[in-house]
């Protein structure tokens, strides 16, 4: 039976899956969501049907880890639902694709969020999986934070050996103009108009 943790949990499958495919995509910048660090796209990506797969970005940059970005992604297909997402570059020692968990900081709190993890040459994506009211409630939580740290992340309790770690110092993200981002990017995506049919059968 369908329902909206079936479709989130569909919508960071696809969103994982796509990786290579986006990196290959030139985002469209959006009107009036540009706020202070943060930024807002438009990303389309040809899915294996031949489909498209339109995704509303905000997004920022880190400001201390080249590569790595912070997103709250909003799709059409699915409801405009927000999806956290961290992409961080790749290191000499990559972790398996699959669920993870993801240690973060946001305002000095620690929070560990289950994560989907995607990875390719150049970078690692993690997509984090919830339901939507965890959705909604970590979205609000970025909007009311003024700084998110990615801590670590890894498969156990600790350290071990292959595990996948970051580098001695954290990865730091603004938090700040990401609501007005996040706001006017969802409201892009909320008067999203499909490509023609015969392009997008499901967007």
């Amino acid at each position: 039976m369908y329902s909206r943790w079936t479709a989130l949990a569909g919508l960071a499958v696809v969103l994982a899956s796509q990786t290579a495919g986006a990196a290959d995509v030139q985002p469209l910048p959006l009107a009036d969501t540009d706020f202070q660090a943060w930024r807002g796209v438009r990303i389309e990506t040809t899915l294996g049907d031949r489909s498209i797969l339109s995704e509303y970005v905000a997004r920022t940059r880190s400001s201390n880890t080249e590569g790595a970005l912070l997103e709250v992604v909003f799709i059409p297909r699915f409801g405009c639902t927000p999806l956290l997402r961290v992409i961080l570059p790749a290191q000499a020692s990559q972790p398996s694709s699959g669920e993870q968990m993801l240690a973060l900081a946001i305002d000095g709190a620690s929070v560990d969020i289950p994560v989907l993890i995607d990875t390719d040459s150049t970078s690692r994506e993690y997509a984090f999986m919830a339901t939507q009211t965890e959705q909604q409630e970590m979205r609000l939580l970025l909007d009311r934070s003024s700084r998110l740290v990615v801590a670590h992340t890894n498969d156990d309790d600790g350290p071990a050996a292959g595990a996948d770690t970051l580098p001695p110092e954290p990865v730091r993200f603004s938090l700040l103009g990401s609501r007005s981002s996040v706001e006017s990017v969802e409201s892009h995506c909320q008067t999203h108009t499909p490509l023609p049919f015969e392009l997008s059968e499901s967007d």
